[in-house]
């Protein structure tokens, strides 16, 4: 099963990381947006409807959960991927699927990402 997904993570080395391990590791999800801008996050999410958000926390602005609360009617799983260890209670109450800490732990992401295929 393909699963669509969008990345969001304001540090361009971070995007890279992610998207290459995506890449590598779980062929199953094919990227069809990414950027560093929460505000364009929300743009391409409500435009391109993904099934799979991978979303960071601490972003200049606007946090990732400030990012989800203005998505009416989300249709998607959430995967934070972020740098703190002290936001997990606040992601499992904003319904995540999955949370990994950087650096990316690959068997963290496939284990997220076959959560994820499997609820979608």
């Amino acid at each position: 099963m393909t699963v669509t997904a969008i990345l969001v993570d304001d540090e361009h080395k971070s995007l890279a990381i992610l998207k290459n391990k995506l890449e590598r590791l779980c062929p199953n999800v094919t990227i069809i947006g990414e950027t560093q801008d929460p505000e364009e996050a929300i743009d391409l999410i409500t435009n391109l409807k993904p099934q799979l958000v991978f979303l960071d926390i601490a972003m200049p602005g606007m946090n990732g959960f400030d990012v989800l609360q203005k998505i009416p009617k989300p249709s998607f799983e959430v995967i934070f991927v972020t740098a703190f260890d002290t936001y997990g209670v606040e992601a499992i109450k904003h319904c995540a699927i999955g949370y990994i800490v950087k650096p990316i732990d690959s068997q963290d992401l496939i284990q997220a990402v076959s959560i994820a295929t499997q609820n979608i």
